[in-house]
């Protein structure tokens, strides 16, 4: 991930955990975990939930720093608007590939990024650098995805090298996302 990951941490986003909490079971990675909220509400809510952030603040203590740290697969993996602050394809595909590797076969991975709607809503100080895509004053970068861009995105991480997964649309939760699940 880029250096300037770390500015793009946010509160507020223990909603969308909420929400996620009647699909997610057994041992749970959240990766990117930024502020640690969304894995503060799966410990809240009795799961046995990691974290893993590579650019953690002074006050923030992930479980890794790095993904080569991680020595154990998941049966749950949530990354929530990880691949929309990442300037590069190759790497957006690489975090993909990265959380399929560390899912336990039959896990699901909760992989959800924040809309073109989302991003555009805030973009009057940003410079346009691509399709959906906007750098801000203070060097962030994000991308507004859409559904199909998205799956793109984990076909070209995980179906062109022939990884067994099944695509599921996540509905009702604000960003949007696939639910992918590794089947071998």
């Amino acid at each position: 991930m880029n250096s300037n990951s770390q500015k793009t941490q946010r509160k507020n986003t223990a909603a969308t955990y909420k929400k996620l909490l009647p699909m997610v079971q057994g041992v749970i990675l959240d990766y990117g975990a930024g502020l640690l909220e969304g894995t503060k509400v799966f410990q809240d809510n009795l799961f046995n939930a990691e974290a893993y952030e590579p650019f953690p603040r002074d006050d923030i203590h992930p479980d890794y720093t790095s993904v080569d740290q991680i020595n154990r697969k998941f049966d749950t993996i949530v990354c929530n608007c990880v691949l929309n602050v990442i300037d590069s394809e190759k790497e957006r595909r690489e975090i993909v590939l990265s959380i399929w590797n560390l899912l336990e076969d039959g896990g699901n991975a909760f992989i959800m990024v924040r809309s073109v709607a989302n991003v555009e809503a805030y973009i009057k100080t940003a410079t346009t650098v691509g399709a959906h895509e906007y750098r801000f004053p203070n060097g962030v970068f994000q991308k507004g995805f859409t559904l199909a861009e998205l799956h793109r995105t984990i076909y070209d991480a995980l179906c062109r090298d022939n990884h067994e997964t099944v695509f599921e649309e996540i509905r009702g939760i604000n960003p949007l996302g696939f639910k992918i699940t590794k089947i071998s």
